[in-house]
């Protein structure tokens, strides 16, 4: 979130203001109603994304960049999201 921070206000204070902004489709590999809420809610915390509607397994996402579009694909948090829920919590 720290990073994100910074490279939304790099982006904001920027004279060129170097946006891509767009929607992406995430299909989410979570079951739970709570993972999934927990994490459409995280994707929104993260600066330059903001999670436009949750509909099953299906997440829109609109993000400032094209690089942080891509980020949300390559998030690890999904995948400690689905540990929570078959229990192989560390």
């Amino acid at each position: 979130m720290v990073v994100a921070n910074i490279q939304v206000a790099l982006i904001v204070l920027s004279p060129k203001l170097p946006i891509s902004p767009g929607f992406i489709l995430v299909k989410t590999k979570l079951e739970k109603e709570l993972t999934r809420t927990l994490y459409a809610n995280s994707i929104t915390l993260t600066p330059g994304t903001i999670t436009i509607n949750l509909n099953r397994d299906r997440l829109l996402v609109h993000a400032l960049t094209k690089e942080t579009a891509q980020g949300v694909y390559e998030w690890h948090l999904e995948n400690r999201l689905r540990e929570m829920e078959v229990g192989k919590v560390d």
